[in-house]
């Protein structure tokens, strides 16, 4: 009585067990130790295209993707040779409509009394949204490491849940010892009203572009970087991770303040020079202007007036200097021949300018040019002009040079310009020039830098002076 009782209680188990199997969506399965199936419940259908009748009977090979018939086959002798308990294998199989598909299935093997394999049996699983989402993460994972940006990401909460190598790099955190940490590590702390309601935007579903902003480095020190933010949704349209691409920008940044702080010292130092003209130059004519004139006045009232004559020649000529100074300034503050004409045109007038002041210059001065008709944007002409005017004004003023040699090479993506002139120098490392001289170097140098060009001055000396610059479009 109590053998039939337990028959019925194991009949009734192993029905509920049979009810459970068939209506689950995962194909379980038997094969026998040949690789025939013996048993496939009703999942198949949905899974493969198949109905079970199909498969049992028929090798399990005939449904794999040919790709890994070799690797299943060494995969399955491999399990009954070891009589491993339970194992998880991905593939490929092919479904009846010629259609591919990736499971993941689980194995288990069933021994008879000798230990010998009974059979195998077999849960698997549809995975193939689960592998092209591994793919996608493989590929991106590809292009984040050969980025030189930082890419990393945050749950919604501010915890960081990824970070690529170029983060490592650009902060100085390992992945290890920044996943899981908030992002307020890398906020300067004055920042953090405005990154709260950045954060805000963010979870609300905007996307922030180019964003400019200071973030910490591991060491502590800032860095400037330019962010694009953006929200990551799930499968429901809600948003779960926020993801984050900074460029390291410091360097360009810098770069731009350097070139503003040297367009401000060249403008400052175009201001001292004009003041300098007009105080040393301009002024002390006139002065002596007025000097002659009132001496005029009182030789005229004396009636002394061959003398007066002299006076009044020497106060006419002082004037025709005073006139050409003003125009040399005047030309120097806006050479509009340098807009109409281009670089070369405007030197060769400032050239002539200068050579009609007589003896006020006893400068030889020859310019040669090649392909004197391209011409370069406002900034840049603008700035190698200034610099041969200050080299000009060196040769005259301090130099004490007989000749001066002007050349420009131009083509259509770069300007060459060199001038030598055979004057006496001075030591370039040290440079020991008047204050004048090395106000005016120090203006060369800005205003080239300011166009992202180069120059190279050589000098000894009794040497004369050397100066080359070079600049692209």
């Amino acid at each position: 009585m109590e053998t039939i009782s337990n028959n019925l209680i194991r009949k009734s188990e192993n029905e509920d067990y049979r009810q459970l199997v068939e209506l689950i969506d995962d194909v379980v399965y038997k094969i026998d130790a040949q690789g025939y199936f013996m048993y496939v419940s009703p999942a198949s259908k949905r899974l493969l295209g198949y109905v079970p009748e199909e498969l049992v009977g028929k090798s399990f090979l005939n449904i794999l993707d040919p790709e890994f018939k070799k690797e299943l086959i060494f995969f399955y002798s491999s399990q009954l040779e070891s009589k491993s308990a339970g194992t998880y294998k991905e593939f490929r199989v092919i479904r009846k409509d010629g259609t591919g598909i990736w499971v993941g299935q689980s194995v288990s093997l069933l021994f008879l009394p000798n230990q010998e394999v009974k059979e195998i049996i077999g849960v698997a699983r549809d995975i193939t949204k689960l592998k092209k989402v591994e793919e996608e993460n493989f590929r991106l994972a590809q292009i984040t490491r050969g980025t030189h940006d930082a890419i990393f990401t945050t749950d919604i909460e501010g915890a960081i849940s990824y970070w690529n190598k170029a983060a490592e790099n650009i902060f100085g955190y390992c992945a290890e010892e920044i996943i899981e940490k908030h992002l307020e590590v890398m906020i300067p702390p004055k920042n953090s009203v405005f990154a709260k309601d950045l954060h805000e935007k963010i979870v609300a579903g905007q996307t922030i572009k180019d964003f400019e902003t200071i973030m910490l480095k591991k060491s502590g020190d800032p860095i400037v970087v330019s962010l694009m933010i953006f929200p990551l949704e799930n499968e429901h349209k809600k948003i779960v991770k926020i993801s984050f691409v900074a460029r390291d920008v410091t360097n360009i940044k810098n770069r731009e303040i350097d070139i503003l702080n040297a367009l401000i010292e060249g403008q400052e130092t175009e201001r001292k020079r004009i003041s300098y003209e007009l105080h040393d130059g301009l002024g002390q004519t006139l002065g002596a202007i007025n000097l002659y004139l009132n001496a005029a006045k009182k030789n005229l009232e004396k009636e002394n007036y061959e003398q007066t004559i002299d006076l009044f020649t020497t106060a006419s000529d002082l004037v025709r200097n005073a006139m050409a100074e003003t125009r040399m300034i005047s030309h120097n503050l806006t050479p509009n021949s340098l807009k109409q004409f281009g670089l070369v045109q405007a030197i060769d007038e400032l050239i002539h300018d200068l050579t009609n002041l007589g003896n006020n210059c006893h400068l030889q001065i020859e310019l040669i040019a090649k392909n004197k008709n391209i011409r370069y944007p406002d900034n840049i002409e603008m700035a190698i002009y200034r610099v041969i005017q200050e080299a000009i004004n060196n040769a005259v003023k301090h130099s004490e040079a007989n000749k001066l040699v002007i050349k420009i090479l131009a083509s259509k993506e770069k300007i060459i310009v060199n001038c030598s002139d055979d004057g006496k120098g001075f030591d370039v490392k040290t440079q020991t020039v008047n204050q004048s001289n090395a106000i005016g170097i120090k203006s060369m140098r800005n205003r080239i830098k300011s166009i992202g060009g180069t120059i190279r001055i050589f000098s000894k000396p009794q040497k004369g002076t050397k100066i080359n610059i070079s600049a692209r479009q």
